[in-house]
């Protein structure tokens, strides 16, 4: 009786099930049941270094089931963002967007040479967030560029060119050495050089004797160093020279003669001997145009001819504020090389630049700047100059004429003797301005000094002052 109770208990449970199953199958089949979030697909990325340059690194972004990858790139000093701050937009630790579907190639420049950085990104999706993905890349140290070039050879001096890239540090060193010199002997003894300037020159070198210039520079890591080398022989040195008289012949090689040598190019003529200390002047006020110290100072030499236009040319501009530029204001001294000096620093701090321009000091350029470019004066020399009042006084006074017949020659001759290549200081219409400046007791000056050669004058040879701003010729002197 019991068994067979348990048996019609097993019959029915049977029929339930087959009864229920046949319901829910009535109407159609039923969709599966949603997954659990724990079951939800989660992102996934995977980043490929690609490549790395000297201002950048490039890396490859591989997604997965991502509706959004963002990257950034950070110096490995920095702190790093969350994965959250990375991928959350408007933020300032807001990476930069990526494809979230298909592999890219990515590239992010501007970056500083030999330099490590740390790549991070991540990618998210309505599930949540990847694991943030990093890369270390170093970026490349561009080779060194570094050009070394003679310009101009002296007997005394050489003038040459550096030129480089891609450097940390940079020097240079001159010597009779051509063998043994490197990298570290040339920072150790040379000469630091820095940017902005490219043109260097030494001084007080031995006559026809070779020279080697070394140029050393180590890479932007301050780690590999370069070096060039070139050699030069400087000139041979002036021939054994008389002592200078006044009327000699001066000549563009920085020789003088008291007769005249048709196979070299006079360019001007004696007026006085040694250092005119009698008139306020000094050996020490002077540089050679190639910058040494003058140590054999002969004397000073008077142009063969005018610069600048025929009709003259102002003094400077009529200076609304009357400011006085710094030149002497004596009519008796020997001060024209400093005296052109302080103008040009007038101009350079007024910001007119030192021109032939009537805004600027057109006599001071004419008489220096411009003569140069019509005819350059010697290395060895100081470079031709605008004239003190007490030098263009002490010519007319002193050498240009020869009443007394004492002098073995006067300028007046020597132009003569020279033809069409000079022009006489004393014809009509020449009054030539100095660098010297009329300053009242305020320290101000609209006016300055000329000296007045002019041979329709009753009686010339006479220093007065006039406005600057007036027309009168120029005549250049230089020291040598």
């Amino acid at each position: 009786m019991h068994r067979f109770f348990n048996y019609f208990l097993a019959l029915m449970s049977i029929s339930v099930l087959f009864l229920s199953s046949c319901e829910k199958n009535s109407g159609g089949v039923d969709e599966p049941t949603p997954p659990t979030p724990e079951q939800k697909e989660m992102p996934s990325l995977v980043m490929t270094a690609s490549e790395v340059t000297t201002e950048s690194v490039s890396f490859i972004l591989t997604p997965e089931n991502a509706s959004s990858v963002r990257y950034a790139v950070y110096p490995v000093s920095e702190t790093l963002p969350t994965v959250e701050q990375l991928m959350t937009p408007g933020t300032q630790f807001s990476g930069k967007p990526a494809d979230a579907v298909s592999e890219d190639l990515y590239v992010v420049d501007g970056l500083n040479p030999g330099t490590e950085y740390i790549v991070i990104a991540a990618a998210a999706n309505s599930n949540g967030y990847s694991d943030m993905q990093s890369l270390n890349m170093v970026t490349t140290i561009p080779p060194v560029e570094l050009e070394l070039e003679v310009l101009e050879i002296t007997s005394s001096s050489v003038l040459f060119n550096i030129a480089y890239a891609n450097a940390s540090e940079v020097s240079y060193l001159l010597t009779t050495e051509g063998e043994g010199v490197d990298a570290e002997v040339v920072f150790n003894e040379g000469v630091a050089i820095s940017d902005g300037i490219n043109e260097y020159s030494e001084v007080d070198l031995e006559a026809s004797t070779q020279y080697y210039i070394y140029a050393a520079a180590k890479d932007l890591a301050g780690d590999e160093s370069t070096v060039v080398v070139t050699d030069f022989t400087t000139e041979e040195g002036l021939p054994e020279m008389t002592p200078p008289s006044v009327g000699d012949f001066y000549y563009s090689d920085g020789t003088w003669s008291t007769e005249y040598d048709q196979s070299k190019t006079p360019i001007g003529v004696v007026f006085y001997i040694g250092v005119a200390n009698e008139f306020s002047d000094n050996a020490t006020y002077y540089k050679t145009k190639t910058g040494s110290s003058m140590d054999d100072f002969h004397g000073y030499v008077v142009a063969l001819n005018d610069s600048g236009p025929s009709s003259g040319v102002w003094w400077s501009f009529f200076d609304g504020s009357a400011e006085a530029t710094g030149v002497s204001t004596e009519v008796d001294d020997f001060l024209g090389y400093t005296n052109t000096l302080a103008i040009k620093a007038k101009a350079e701090k007024l910001g007119v630049g030192f021109s032939d321009a009537n805004t600027s000091y057109p006599a001071a350029y004419y008489a220096s700047d411009g003569y140069e470019q019509v005819c350059p004066s010697p290395n060895t020399s100081s470079g031709w100059f605008l004239p003190a009042a007490g030098q263009l006084q002490y010519i007319w006074d002193q050498v240009y004429f020869n009443p007394n017949g004492n002098l073995k020659a006067w300028l007046e001759n020597s132009f003569e003797i020279l033809g069409d290549l000079a022009n006489q200081m004393h014809t009509r219409d020449s009054e030539y301005w100095s660098s010297t400046e009329q300053v009242d007791s305020y320290a101000t000056s609209v006016r300055a000094y000329y000296v007045c050669y002019d041979s329709s004058n009753f009686e010339p040879g006479f220093t007065a002052w006039y406005n600057k701003n007036t027309n009168f010729r120029v005549r250049s002197i230089l020291a040598f």
